[in-house]
């Protein structure tokens, strides 16, 4: 625990170590850059871009007009620069005469001459006239012009990219060109500002200004305007700036702007601070203060970030966090004229921490390098064990394999042994595989040379002798988890088996594929059963008519003596006569049940297969078993579709296992409830329910209840049938190719129900086509 805890000192520690070093980087590398000739002149780049982007439309009119010395001008009138004070002073005239506002006359006179005195006069008429700070003093030792000019000095400065960006208010107590042209005309119109009251708190530091981008001054010729050869109107009320453009002559300097980054002449150069100045269009720089809180900010928040995230997130933060600074550098410069620079602590971030994080991915992979051997090693080791295991496995798994194939040859074996013949199929009816005896009853040597199913079977049994098909069984078991029997005929080239009746068993088996579905068969030779169901029903047949007889002849006399040909019958006696006649009744019901039975379990009961309306046969059975279950207080209720639905059966068979069901249901229905009857699809099937609410079936009789002559022992569950109903209707239903199912609770009710497959298209068909025909024979 000790050892745990001077671990977490030494993390934590180590964790200080770094930040204080990031930390010291990034400050050290600040100024570095801050004093650094490239991020100054990235600086200055982005806050003339932060300007272009920026600038808007100036309005088209402007009151600023400009007057050069031009390379015409020093043609036209005097070609020795500087030129006599009396062009100057004649200029001034020109300009009061047409009404000029303002003349800022950007021209340093840096000699005395004999002319002075005329140009004083001049700018005396005029009144307004701005001249640049004098170099010189006159002889009297006064500044020339004094008393009769306004003065302003014209330096401007000059940043390290050689561009024009600001000036100083104040230069030696001297204001600047523009200031006083801002107080010239606050003293012409009151309602002006004068500059120190535009620019009270700006007064100690250099005025960064922003140029008018769009803005063209109109220019004329100093020769043209002096000759009279301008229109006065273009003057008047104007301010007028005076300058020299001529080559050689003429200062020039560099505008800030990316798109026109071009060289200016001075009074083009004070004419843009003049406007910009007037306009306020300036730019506050930032303070120390604020500096140092957004380097301060920065540098510790991404010190946390290098220390605690990954170097990939790292790097991802910081190129996010630059965006961001750009992003507010650009929105302070934009709404509030706020300018800083994010450029030099953009750098200094991006140089130490992409060297911290080339560090730290350095031994990162160091590391993860050194973890890799040790993996590696221990891998290989695991890798040593997991081979020996391997081996133990594979010698195992052939031991099972070994079992396996044993197995599956006693399986083989077993089955060849069998005396019944089983096989399997596809869906087709294509054999997969077949046991010894199966093969015997086909006359086959393998399953490569058999045929189809279908070919090995003559016909139908059961169900009339019809061709059998076994396809059309496969289709009836594809949705359903079931089995089918049928019995018929073997077709085969051995002798020995041919034309023997089979009992045909059929399964789905469990899909190879999405696909493919195939299917067990099982074949068994039922001659011997055959022969014994033949002396089976000799014997029924005898002992029925034997039987029949008497209890017609006994029915047939109690119906006579109960119609009064005997004479009156005492009450007492028409009581027992009335018991005879129902035990009669029931014992010939009884019998009939009994060869119906037997004639099922012989295969000799007649069935006449045909399409039938199974809608119309339910319907039927309701109406003819209404009244019976009106007497016992029930209510037969249907809820069958409007259309027909068709299937293969017999409809007398059908109706007399609806009346089973009917009845039964009825039975056992309590006074005043109802049967619910329902006649519905189901996929390729039809379901046919009978539901009652009565007293259900106990589970302790739920596996009896299709067995022969099946009763309930309580009273309470126990009916006064033969138990012969359902065993009947079940096997009526299954040669119909269907099934029969219940579900019950005991108190509650039973629910039977049973499936029959649809007919064919071709079967309906062929059932519309006949009633047609015999509604037009008739017709």
């Amino acid at each position: 625990m000790v050892n745990g805890q001077n671990g977490q000192t030494t993390g934590r520690f180590r964790l200080i170590i770094i930040a204080v070093i990031l930390m010291l980087s990034m400050t050290g590398m600040f100024f570095f850059f801050k004093s650094s000739a490239v991020t100054s002149n990235l600086s200055y780049s982005l806050y003339d871009y932060f300007i272009d982007k920026k600038s808007q439309a100036l309005s088209t009119e402007s009151d600023i007009v400009m007057i050069v010395i031009d390379d015409k001008s020093i043609r036209t009138l005097e070609k020795i620069w500087p030129w006599p004070r009396a062009y100057h002073a004649g200029l001034i005239r020109e300009l009061t005469k047409m009404g000029a506002k303002v003349i800022a006359y950007d021209i340093l006179f840096t000699e005395s001459s004999s002319g002075d005195a005329l140009l004083s006069k001049a700018i005396e008429q005029h009144g307004a006239v701005v001249l640049p700070k004098p170099l010189f003093l006159s002889s009297d030792g006064v500044i020339p012009f004094n008393d009769v000019a306004h003065f302003g000095h014209v330096d401007v400065n000059i940043d390290g990219d050689g561009i024009v960006r600001s000036i100083d208010p104040y230069l030696d107590g001297m204001r600047s060109f523009s200031f006083a042209i801002l107080d010239v005309l606050a003293q012409k119109d009151d309602r002006l500002p004068t500059a120190q009251h535009l620019y009270r708190d700006e007064l100690e530091d250099p005025i960064r200004f922003v140029y008018s981008l769009d803005r063209n001054y109109p220019i004329y010729s100093f020769s043209d305007v002096f000759m009279g050869k301008i229109a006065p109107s273009e003057f008047k009320d104007k301010v007028v700036f005076v300058g020299v453009s001529a080559s050689g002559i003429g200062e020039r300097m560099r505008s800030s702007s990316l798109k026109n980054s071009t060289f200016k002449t001075g009074v083009e150069i004070q004419a843009s601070i003049f406007e910009a100045l007037r306009t306020h269009a300036v730019t506050e720089y930032a303070g120390t203060a604020f500096n140092t809180l957004a380097m301060v900010s920065s540098v510790v928040g991404m010190t946390i970030v290098a220390i605690f995230a990954t170097p990939v997130m790292t790097v991802a933060l910081l190129l996010l966090y630059i965006g961001f600074l750009t992003a507010v550098t650009f929105l302070l410069f934009y709404f509030y004229d706020y300018w800083y620079s994010p450029i030099a602590l953009s750098f200094a971030m991006i140089s130490v921490i992409f060297v911290y994080t080339i560090v730290r991915i350095h031994l990162s992979l160091k590391e993860a390098n050194r973890t890799l051997n040790l993996n590696v090693a221990d891998r290989t080791k695991k890798l040593v064990i997991s081979n020996l295991r391997l081996a133990q496995e594979m010698n195992e798994k052939e031991k099972i394999w070994a079992d396996l194939r044993n197995s599956e040859e006693q399986l083989k074996a077993l089955l060849d042994g069998l005396q019944i013949g089983i096989v399997s199929t596809d869906q087709h009816g294509e054999l997969i595989t077949a046991n010894v005896t199966a093969l015997d009853f086909f006359d086959l040597d393998s399953v490569e040379n058999a045929k189809s199913l279908d070919q090995y079977f003559q016909f139908d049994i059961a169900h009339g002798g019809g061709k059998i098909s076994t396809r059309e069984l496969f289709k009836t078991l594809m949705d359903v988890n079931d089995s089918t029997q049928v019995e018929c005929v073997l077709a085969s080239s051995n002798p020995r088996f041919n034309g023997i009746p089979t009992s045909l068993l059929l399964s789905r088996l469990s899909a190879s594929s999405e696909r493919e579905v195939n299917f067990a068969c099982i074949i068994r030779d039922i001659s011997d059963q055959k022969r014994a169901e033949f002396i089976t029903q000799e014997f029924v047949a005898t002992v029925s008519h034997e039987l029949r007889t008497p209890i017609t002849s006994i029915k047939g006399s109690l119906g006579l003596m109960n119609s009064g040909i005997a004479g009156e019958i005492p009450q007492k006696a028409q009581k027992l006569l009335e018991l005879a006649s129902r035990n009669s009744d029931r014992l010939l019901s009884l019998v009939n049940d009994i060869l119906d039975i037997q004639k099922i379990q012989l295969g000799t009961l007649d069935f006449h297969l045909k399409t039938i309306d199974i809608v119309s046969v339910v319907r039927q059975s309701i109406e003819v078993n209404e009244l019976y279950a009106q007497n016992l207080g029930v209510m037969i209720v249907g809820h069958l579709p409007s259309y027909p639905i068709y299937v293969m059966g017999d409809s007398d068979r059908l109706a007399q296992i609806m009346s089973n069901l009917l009845s039964n249901a009825a039975k056992f229905s309590k006074p005043d409830s109802r049967v619910d009857v329902r006649v519905m699809l189901d996929g390729k099937r039809v379901r046919v329910d009978v539901e009652d609410y009565g007293v259900g079936i106990p589970d302790s009789f739920s596996d009896k209840v299709f067995m022969k002559f099946a009763q309930a022992d309580d009273a309470k569950h126990r009916s006064k049938g033969t138990g012969l109903g359902l065993s009947i209707s079940k096997a009526f239903i299954e040669r119909m190719r269907g099934t029969i199912h219940y579900e019950s609770q005991e108190n509650v009710g039973t629910l039977f129900y049973f499936y029959l497959p649809l007919a064919s298209m071709e079967e309906v068909n062929n059932y519309i086509s006949d009633q047609k025909a015999k509604k037009d024979m008739f017709l």
